[in-house]
Formats: structure tokens, sequence, C-alpha cells
């Protein structure tokens, strides 16, 4: 992410795209970001065994129906943890930007132990707030899993009349 930053804000100008701080840290974090987020989707999708593509296609179903029905529901489960992983780890990379100008977090906490001189309350302040973001994307990403985790939660009541599985009694 860093050689992105360092690209989009000092090497663009050379060729003719000249950018403020805050809109070139968006456009290369987001680079950064769409490209490990793509890879992880692809890889998540190819995860699934053909041979269930090919079962579903034996049994006429239509190819956006395999996608919603068979594919995702399944690639969404193995996508969910590195993605999130992903996610955190951007966040934290966040205060990289502040290699170019940008005021984040890490670089406003600078500033005020600067000219404080209290720099212990203020990075541990700055530490709590980046321990604060990432918990609760965790939390989110445990929420998301659980979501998922359909062997877990067993078949909803709509599910099994639809299958006509009764419960024993």
């Amino acid at each position: 992410m860093l050689l992105h930053l360092f690209f989009i804000y000092y090497a663009a100008p050379l060729f003719g795209l000249t950018l403020d701080a805050l809109p070139a840290a968006i456009i290369a974090m987001s680079l950064s970001t769409t490209a490990y987020s793509c890879e992880i989707i692809r890889s998540g999708i190819q995860a699934i065994h053909h041979g269930q593509i090919e079962a579903a296609r034996a049994v006429g179903m239509t190819y956006p129906k395999i996608v919603r029905r068979i594919i995702m529901p399944q690639a969404i489960r193995i996508i969910i943890p590195p993605y999130m992983s992903n996610f955190i780890s951007h966040t934290k990379n966040t205060s990289l930007a502040s290699v170019i100008t940008v005021p984040e977090l890490m670089l406003t906490a600078q500033m005020i132990y600067s000219s404080t001189y209290r720099a212990i309350e203020i990075l541990s302040t700055a530490g709590l707030i980046y321990l604060f973001l990432t918990s609760c994307l965790t939390w989110l990403q445990l929420y998301f899993e659980r979501a998922t985790a359909y062997e877990k939660r067993g078949l909803s009541e709509r599910r099994k009349r639809l299958l006509g599985v009764s419960q024993p009694s």
C-alpha cells in the first residue's frame, strides 16, 4: 500500500495527474484493497467443487440459479474469514496515509503529543481507538461466520417444509 500511495501522490504528476493528498490516499488505498479483495473472492468461488456445478446443470438449473443457490452460499462461507482479515489489516494500514500528509489518526496524535509533550497518553488513546475499531470488525466477522454456519444452525422451518422433512416426535 505504501508503494501505491507514493506512486499515486508523487509519480502520477509526471504523467499529468496531480491530486491532493486525501484523494490520492483514497485512490491508492482503494486500488490496494480492491486487488486483494478480488483475489479472495475469486479463490473462494474457485474452491467450490466443479462436480456440484455439473450436477446442478444435469438437473436443469440455469447458470444464474446455480450461482445463487449452489456457488455463492458455499463461497461466502469460504470468503468471510480472509476477506474480513484483509479488511481489518487495511483499516490499520490507513495510518500509512500520513506519509503523504493526510491528517489521519496517527498523524493527528503525533501533532498533539509534539505540542503537549504527553506522548504516552496520546499514543495510548490512539492505540485504544485502533483496538476498538479492530475489535468491532472482528466481532462483525464472528457474526457473519456464525450466520453462515448452516450445519450448526440446522434447517429453518421454511426449508424443512419445502424439503418435506418432519421433526421426530
